[in-house]
């Protein structure tokens, strides 16, 4: 699995690439933990690249959106494969996570919800 976190405007990206399972999930919750202090207090998961998640990378995925949450940051995602959006569905989790097709709509969304 692969992260990139970087920033585009005043919002904090984070790129996942490859599988999140549980193999995967501590170095996942590790780069959660690094770049909590460097959130814009507005936060976009991509899962362009993701190909894979099971039941441990959905735990480590609710923990870093729990974690985050706690600490102010508004947190949204995007890029959803089908498989990924119908995981989202079947474990309910489109109820609780805000989801945008395109990286660029959760963008235009966050920035204009927080008046940047």
């Amino acid at each position: 699995m692969k992260i990139e976190h970087c920033h585009d405007q005043n919002v904090s990206v984070v790129r996942l690439a490859g599988e999140l399972t549980v193999h995967e999930s501590a170095m996942f919750q590790e780069a959660m933990i690094k770049i909590r202090p460097e959130t814009k207090k507005q936060v976009i998961f991509n899962f362009q690249q993701l190909s894979y998640i099971d039941s441990s990378g959905l735990g480590a995925l609710v923990s870093a959106f729990t974690s985050l949450n706690k600490n102010n940051c508004f947190v949204v995602f995007c890029c959803l494969s089908d498989k990924i959006r119908d995981i989202f569905h079947i474990t309910k989790l489109e109820t609780i996570f805000t989801v945008y097709n395109q990286e660029a709509d959760a963008v235009e969304a966050l920035t204009v919800s927080q008046g940047m």
